[in-house]
């Protein structure tokens, strides 16, 4: 028999799963059309973390979260349509290396030789 502990502990990782996994899965639903359309975006990573930061610093500045909601769409937006032009005027894979290590604070500050 299970007791009450076990069963609020299985609840509230199934709980927390849900919760932490919702961006993943939004970010694989555009990622889901975006290759039905023919075009793999590997820099979606990228796009997230700058509408992340930007809707984080805008709610830390202003303090209301609907102005943060709002940064983070224009953000995303901003960066999917400079995405969408850089698939445009350059290949592909530039494109992917460009919107990976612009939005990833983390990524490499030196520019890799390209090779294609």
């Amino acid at each position: 028999m299970q007791t009450p502990a076990t069963l609020a502990f299985l609840a509230t990782t199934l709980g927390a799963a849900w919760r932490l996994a919702t961006p993943l899965i939004f970010a694989a639903t555009g990622e889901a059309i975006c290759e039905r359309s023919g075009v793999l975006n590997i820099g979606i990573e990228g796009i997230m973390l700058m509408g992340a930061f930007a809707g984080f610093a805008t709610t830390y500045a202003t303090g209301v979260l609907a102005f943060g909601f709002g940064a983070a769409m224009a953000a995303g937006l901003l960066a999917a349509l400079l995405f969408a032009r850089s698939i445009e005027r350059y290949r592909q894979l530039r494109a992917h290396r460009l919107a990976s290590q612009f939005g990833d604070p983390f990524g490499s500050p030196v520019p890799t030789t390209s090779t294609d």
